[in-house]
């Protein structure tokens, strides 16, 4: 007898007996010549994870010669997409151009193969490359010429938002691990992807196909997050861990995107209002009548949230 599908989504297929299958999903790959202002490379970071990353620079250079760095992290729920995904290829060459940064986008493990904490691990991993090539321990493309590694943003959107804040929660903690010579400069949460046992008001309420669902979210989280754990795990909700997780950490300046029309949109409210209450300097910038991933699909909104991020950047420049 077949085992019932408990998720299918752009390819994967999850089994309630816990086996899956990928499809593939569309890629780009990198362009090492520039093209429309942008060229990007491949880089493996650590071998025998097969950590890699994709290196994008953009052919306009600051004044100075040295460029910010954004390392960014991709979304899909923990579960899919990647670094070379197309979306996010094209997203990473909008940030490049419009904010006139190196991104260092990260291609981490995903579940259900990996579960949590993985991608957490990987996103860390990726600062301690990054401290690697500044302290001329390694060398990179572009990085090792033209970053400016006092000016480091650990970016992410949706699942990677969620990952942004933990691996930030461990590299900015006093007692951690010493990052010098890179300084982190600021961390960007767009509609980071959090969770809860009980539910918040819009996730009771029934959204349209293709929205993000309190059902699909409850599917995300059964298999990424530790075997045995709930939704009240601080991997998925934060708020059980607050404030006293960050009482270590010298977190630095933070900006939270949310969209009214994300299911997510409360618990990423109090996430913001939780982190201000701390001490740390909080950036909220809400789209109004904006859906989770809206930048994905609409152009006219995508340009705006280049344009967010490049003003939280350039205060710093």
């Amino acid at each position: 007898m077949a085992s019932v599908v408990d998720l299918q989504l752009d390819g994967l297929v999850i089994h309630q007996d816990g086996s899956y299958t990928r499809g593939t999903i569309p890629t780009s790959p990198a362009n090492p010549d520039f093209v429309d202002g942008v060229a990007s490379k491949d880089l493996t970071i650590e071998e025998e994870s097969n950590l890699w990353v994709r290196v994008f620079c953009p052919q306009q250079k600051h004044e100075s010669g040295k460029l910010p760095i954004l390392l960014f992290i991709h979304g899909g729920g923990f579960i899919q997409s990647s670094a070379d995904d197309i979306g996010y290829h094209h997203l990473c060459e909008d940030f490049a151009k419009s904010v006139g940064a190196l991104v260092v986008s990260v291609n981490y493990r995903i579940a259900p193969e990996h579960r949590l904490p993985v991608a957490y691990e990987d996103g860390f991993t990726a600062l301690k490359w990054l401290q690697a090539v500044a302290k001329k321990e390694v060398t990179a493309p572009w990085l090792s010429d033209c970053a400016d590694f006092t000016k480091v943003f650990v970016v992410g959107d949706s699942a990677a938002g969620n990952i942004v804040y933990h691996v930030m929660k461990r590299a900015s903690a006093k007692s951690g691990s010493d990052l010098k010579p890179l300084v982190l400069a600021g961390q960007i949460l767009i509609q980071p992807f959090f969770g809860g046992v009980e539910r918040t008001p819009p996730e009771l309420v029934e959204f349209k196909p293709g929205q993000l669902t309190t059902e699909l979210c409850d599917v995300f989280w059964k298999y990424t997050l530790p075997d045995g754990a709930n939704r009240d795990h601080p991997y998925c909700n934060p708020m059980v861990e607050l404030p006293h997780a960050l009482n270590d950490a010298d977190m630095p300046r933070t900006l939270v995107v949310i969209g009214t029309a994300d299911l997510l949109h409360e618990r990423q409210l109090d996430f913001a209002k939780k982190v201000k209450e701390i001490g740390i300097p909080v950036q909220q910038v809400v789209f109004e009548n904006a859906g989770h991933a809206f930048y994905m699909a609409e152009e006219q909104e995508r340009v705006k949230l280049v344009e967010v991020l490049t003003e939280f950047v350039s205060q710093e420049i």
